[in-house]
């Protein structure tokens, strides 16, 4: 009868270590599972970081762009307007000079 009730008990407290390790090993893995997502969406916030980043520097290089475009416009127009002058200048030489030799 003791022997039985022995084993019985040792029986027992094998199948308690079996559960709290099969607790153990499942904790384990809920773990690794939990620092893989942290891992995945740091990866995502990283990336999308970085997709900010480059979307900001492509609206840089354009307002730049812009901005060249703009002050190429401006030269170009002062250079028509310069130009303007010039034959305007010439126009009334030539009506000065037309009128002193009248």
């Amino acid at each position: 009868e003791q022997k039985r009730e022995e084993q019985k008990r040792e029986e027992q407290k094998r199948e308690e270590q079996k559960r709290e390790e099969q607790k153990r090993e499942e904790q384990k893995r809920e773990e690794q599972k939990r620092e893989e997502q942290k891992r995945e969406e740091q990866k995502r916030e990283e990336q999308k970081r970085e997709e900010q980043k480059r979307e900001e520097q492509k609206r840089e290089e354009q307002k730049r762009e812009e901005q060249k475009r703009e002050e190429q416009k401006r030269e170009e127009q002062k250079r028509e307007e310069q130009k303007r002058e010039e034959q305007k200048r010439e126009e009334q030489k030539r009506e000065e000079q037309k009128r002193e030799e009248q």
